[in-house]
């Protein structure tokens, strides 16, 4: 009686081969081995639906991503870093009882809520404007994209 011998599939990092023992024309015998490895995919990935997009579309989609990537200092970060500052001295000076009549009274109690405010001020419209930009930028880039939701 003739025993085949089947190999157990007992890693989980590769599975067993399938080998194959072929006679060709000649009459010799050849040997074949054959991998075969299961491709798994995410869940998400069965539902998927292929879009096309055009080389061109990427290459405008990657421009404006490298414009933004070239941003500069972020201003915004620096007047709202002083206002702080200055806020907090003029709270400092009021909770440890600074008199207004003395030179840091001045300092404190009237340069510091000016100067404050106006930083607050510049923080606020500047970051204001980059926000405006950064929707403007997605809007455009959105048209260049296609929805996968609504094709």
């Amino acid at each position: 009686m003739l025993e085949t011998f089947e190999p157990k599939r007992t890693t989980k990092s590769l599975t067993v081969a399938e080998v194959k023992l072929t006679n060709n024309k000649t009459g010799s015998t050849g040997h074949t081995t054959t991998h075969t490895y299961p491709v798994v995919q995410p869940q998400e990935y069965n539902d998927e639906v292929m879009v096309n997009i055009k080389a061109s579309d990427i290459r405008r989609v990657r421009n404006l991503c490298v414009e933004v990537k070239d941003y500069q200092f972020p201003w915004h970060e620096l007047f709202l870093g002083i206002a702080t500052i200055l806020f907090g001295g003029l709270f400092g000076a009021l909770a440890t009882g600074v008199n207004l009549d003395s030179g840091l009274g001045i300092v404190f109690y009237i340069i510091c809520p000016i100067i404050g405010t106006a930083c607050f001020v510049s923080y606020v419209f500047i970051r204001g404007n980059q926000i405006k930009e950064i929707h403007e930028l997605t809007r455009v880039i959105e048209e260049y994209i296609p929805d996968p939701d609504n094709l």
